[in-house]
């Protein structure tokens, strides 16, 4: 039976009721349903867009008042989070320099970590011919299914929490505070490390988690094109003439604080910055650009790709498993597109029916079309586990963007331009 007006409605008046001590306003709120016919309209305030891959157009789909008011998006929010993972204070949507409560904010880790609260959300992916859909809610509805990122160890929660800022490490464990430059040269393994040493339910960025920043932005810019956007900028990505060190193409991490929860940065072009390019979407500072970031709970073989068989990509999102290596406790995605030597290049099209997230399944498009993102896969003379991280570098230009993938590395790799992300 589809929901309607009505049923969802009471839904969230009786979730609400649960904790809420003003029972007279849910009473007047529940009165004002009782002029509703349950037949009288489907509950449809789900919101998304549509990519024929083909015309390479794009298409606003669902409710149009849900896409001006954003209920998921305009819930996304900085905050202080502890190491037992609860929020001990949120900050100022304008400025993080201050709390809520308008008290100056501590950004330095002795408050807890800055992360970004992302609110759970429902999807519904279709493809048809050569149309994908992506449609997203902030209710359960028919056909939908709650985002994979938020069954976080077989549990279904409400929140997840995203690093403001590039991960640093401190006394071995993972940070997201301002002020810091970005902890790079060491491995996918030794950041797993520090997150662990953070305290229970800390990781570094997942491959879920990055999927599921991409579909917001995605369903909110209407378009891959999110580095030309007037409002999110191509951040730090077309630095030149400068080092892989701190101070140059290495930047202080809360140059976006001034900007709050809202999306933004500043781009020079082509000049070495000195600290000054960034860009921060809805409060995740530098989510691509800066430095290569990894993520977690994904491995891939390309031993397969010497061959006519295409290489499976596995997740998790489940701590328990994670691994450089192997498919232990892990789900098959989907298989790498066996591109032969030409292996790398602007994605085209996407792989279709996918659980999850966007992984290119050609090649041959550019930076201003099609999916906007560059793949780098392995050559097919070569074989092992690849090490995944996403975003692109300082130096990097137009192969540098949010959907950008690298699976060029091994496992093992670790580089001065590559770090990785909090997440809990």
């Amino acid at each position: 039976m589809p929901s309607t007006a009505q049923s969802v409605l009471i839904e969230r008046i009786m979730a609400v009721a649960a904790s809420e001590t003003d029972l007279q306003k849910l009473a007047y709120a529940a009165k004002g349903l009782e002029s509703l016919a349950p037949t009288d309209v489907d509950y449809t305030d789900y919101y998304g867009v549509s990519w024929d891959e083909s015309t390479d157009t794009f298409t606003q789909v669902g409710s149009s008042t849900a896409h001006v008011a954003l209920p998921i998006h305009s819930r996304m929010r900085r905050c202080l989070l502890n190491d037992a993972g609860a929020v001990t204070a949120y900050l100022d949507n304008n400025n993080s320099n201050y709390l809520e409560s308008g008290n100056p904010a501590t950004l330095t880790g002795a408050a807890g970590q800055v992360m970004v609260e992302i609110p759970k959300f429902w999807t519904k992916y279709t493809y048809v011919g050569t149309v994908h859909t992506w449609l997203i809610a902030d209710t359960p509805l028919p056909g939908f299914s709650v985002h994979p990122d938020f069954i976080k160890n077989g549990v279904e929660v409400n929140y997840r929490y995203i690093g403001a800022y590039d991960a640093n490490i401190v006394s071995s464990k993972i940070q997201s505070v301002s002020g810091a430059y970005p902890t790079t040269s060491q491995t996918r393994t030794q950041f797993r490390a520090a997150a662990v040493a953070r305290g229970a339910g800390w990781r570094q960025m997942t491959y879920t988690q990055w999927s599921a920043v991409l579909l917001l932005a995605l369903v909110e810019f209407r378009t891959f094109d999110f580095k030309t956007s007037t409002r999110m900028t191509a951040g730090r990505t077309a630095l030149s003439g400068g080092t892989w060190t701190n101070g140059s193409y290495l930047a202080l991490s809360g140059l976006s604080n001034s900007l709050g929860n809202k999306t933004g940065g500043v781009s020079l072009g082509t000049t070495l910055g000195l600290l000054t390019d960034f860009m921060s979407y809805r409060g995740i500072e530098n989510f691509f650009g800066h430095i290569w970031q990894f993520l977690d709970g994904m491995t891939v073989d390309m031993t397969a790709n010497n061959t006519t068989t295409a290489a499976p990509l596995w997740i998790t999102n489940d701590s328990t498993y994670f691994a450089d290596t192997g498919s232990t406790g892990m789900t098959a995605l989907g298989n790498m597109p066996n591109l032969g030597a030409s292996a790398n290049g602007y994605v085209a099209t996407l792989m279709a029916n996918l659980s999850c997230g966007f992984i290119g399944a050609t090649i041959g498009a550019t930076s201003s079309t099609k999916f906007r993102a560059y793949l780098w896969q392995y050559p097919d003379n070569a074989a092992g586990w690849r090490a995944p991280y996403v975003g692109g570098g300082a130096d990097y230009g137009a192969p540098a963007a949010p959907g950008s993938l690298y699976l060029y590395d091994a496992s093992s790799a670790s580089a001065v331009n590559i770090g990785g992300r909090a997440g809990f």
